[in-house]
C-alpha cells in the first residue's frame, strides 16, 4: 500500500490510513493560515484503494490540478496539485520523498555551492557510514528479538534488550550521528510499546529527550501514537515533554510551516497531558 504525504512551502506532512482534516480550526490535522480557507475545507481520506480528496461545503472550494470539485470526493494521484485557499499542497509518494523532518531542528535549506563542497574524507565517511549500519543492524536485530519477549508476556526481558538498543542510539547521538529518520521512529514506537507495557512514564520520556538531542521534529503519524498512549497510561506531563516542546518554541520563527504545524500539535498534546 502506498504511503502519501503532502507537500506545503518548504515541508511535509505524513497521511495517516484513514481521514484527514484540512481547514482553519485549530482541530484540523493540516491547519492552514489563510483567510480563503474555511474553518472544515476538506477532507483527504487514505485506504487500500488510495486517496481522495473532498470539499466539505467550504466558501472558497477546493481545486484539484486547476478544476474545482463539484460535489461528492475525486481520486488523487501522485503528483495532483490540490488549491485551498491560496494553499497549494502536492500528493506526494512518501516512499520517494526527501523528509524536511531529518534535518536539525530550525535550520533552513539552502543551496549548494562549489565553494561549500570540501574535498571527500573517505576514510571518515567509510567509519560513519559503518557506526551508523551498525547501530541500524544492532537496534533492528534486538527490537525483533524484543518484541517477541513482549508479545509472551516476558516484559521484563524485553526491557532490559530495548535498554540495550535504546541505549545505543542515544551514544550516536551523543556523539554527533545524524541517524536516520526511520531507525528514530522505530524506536520511538518499540519505546510506546513498552510504555503501554509497563505503564512506565520514563518510556515516554525517553522519545522526547531522544529528538530533543537528535534536534528532529517528531513526526504527526508519532504523535498520534504517543497521544493514544497519552490518554491511555495517564501519562502526566513532566520535564521531557515541556522541554521538548520549549526547545521548539525557541526555533519556531525559523520553522517551515509544516515543522510550525507539527510543533502546535505539540503544544496540544502538552495540554492533554497537563490535565491528569
Amino acid at each position: 500500500m502506498t504511503r502519501f504525504r503532502l507537500r506545503h512551502q518548504n515541508g511535509d506532512v505524513e497521511l495517516p490510513v484513514g481521514e484527514t482534516l484540512i481547514g482553519r480550526a485549530q482541530e484540523c490535522r493540516i491547519a492552514l493560515d489563510d483567510v480563503l480557507v474555511s474553518r472544515r475545507h476538506a477532507i483527504i481520506r487514505v485506504g487500500v484503494q488510495g486517496a481522495s480528496v473532498e470539499d466539505l461545503g467550504s466558501r472558497n472550494g477546493v481545486l484539484v490540478n486547476g478544476e474545482k470539485l463539484s460535489g461528492g470526493s475525486r481520486p488523487l494521484g501522485i503528483g495532483d496539485r490540490i488549491l485551498i485557499g491560496n494553499q497549494e499542497l502536492v500528493l506526494i509518494d512518501a516512499a520517494h520523498a526527501a523528509a524536511d523532518f531529518t534535518r536539525p531542528i530550525g535550520t533552513k535549506k539552502r543551496q549548494t555551492t562549489q565553494h561549500d563542497i570540501a574535498p571527500p574524507d573517505a576514510a571518515e565517511d567509510e567509519v560513519l557510514a559503518e557506526e551508523e549500519t551498525h547501530t541500524s543492524s544492532l537496534s533492528a536485530l534486538l527490537f525483533g528479538v524484543a518484541q517477541k519477549m513482549l508479545a509472551q508476556g516476558k516484559v521484563d526481558e524485553a526491557a532490559r534488550l530495548f535498554a540495550n538498543a535504546f541505549g545505543d542510539i542515544r551514544t550516536q547521538i551523543a556523539k554527533g550521528r545524524q541517524l536516520g529518520q526511520e531507525l528514530l521512529d522505530d524506536a520511538a514506537r518499540r519505546s510506546l510499546d513498552l510504555a503501554v507495557a509497563t505503564g512506565r512514564r520514563e518510556h515516554i520520556d525517553w522519545i522526547f529527550e531522544t529528538f530533543g538531542e537528535a534536534g528532529r521534529v517528531l513526526p504527526g503519524p508519532l504523535i498520534d501514537d504517543i497521544h493514544m498512549v497519552v490518554r491511555k497510561t495517564r501519562y502526566s506531563a513532566g520535564l521531557s515533554l515541556k522541554a521538548y516542546v520549549e526547545t521548539l518554541r525557541r526555533t519556531a520563527q525559523t520553522m517551515t510551516p509544516a515543522e510550525r504545524f507539527l510543533l502546535n500539535r505539540l503544544e496540544g498534546l502538552l495540554a492533554v497531558a497537563s490535565t491528569f
